[in-house]
């Protein structure tokens, strides 16, 4: 395995290929979030990064 395959691989897992954030003020937010930790706003984007 090359170190590139192992680098790709490793972040992968680490970020499960998922990306969430507040579509009010653009808050990056954890995936299992309901709801912005900074302004409170329940609309969340979120986003598979394949």
């Amino acid at each position: 395995m090359t170190l590139v395959t192992r680098l790709r691989s490793a972040l992968s897992d680490a970020n499960d290929d998922r990306f969430s954030e507040c579509r009010d003020c653009g808050t990056t937010i954890e995936p299992d979030e309901r709801s912005c930790p900074v302004c409170g706003s329940a609309e969340i984007a979120r986003y598979d990064l394949e």
